[in-house]
């Protein structure tokens, strides 16, 4: 079930989902940010307790989102990473072939440092 909430803005239907994140009915789009892929594992590495699942329930509600409003594109607005690959940057990767025509466009927040060929294997 899907409780996103209508929101008229300038002409543009917009619906605001309680999963942290927007979809523009209009562009097809879903907008969110500050997703921040891959810190539980960097905090791990870094010897902080932080529970692997936080970013497996992350990628299963915007997966979930993705299936429901079937956007063309997804707009994150920065820190769509949180810093170095590790491994949940790979299953992001494994993750992102089950959406293959959905288009990633991203504006890089302070958090958004890999390597730019990184970036553009996701599309």
């Amino acid at each position: 079930m899907n409780l996103a909430y209508p929101y008229k803005l300038l002409e543009n239907n917009l619906w605001l989902s309680p999963d942290r994140m927007v979809f523009w009915e209009e562009e097809k789009a879903i907008i969110v940010s500050d997703l921040h892929f891959g810190k539980s594992g960097h905090f791990r590495k870094a010897g902080i307790a932080v529970p692997q699942n936080i970013y497996k329930e992350d990628l299963q509600r915007l997966m979930s989102q993705l299936q429901y409003f079937q956007p063309k594109k997804m707009i994150v607005a920065g820190d769509m990473f949180h810093s170095h690959a590790n491994k949940e940057l790979d299953w992001f990767k494994r993750w992102r072939e089950s959406f293959p025509d959905t288009e990633i466009l991203l504006i890089k927040g302070n958090h958004d440092i890999l390597n730019e060929k990184w970036y553009e294997e996701l599309g």
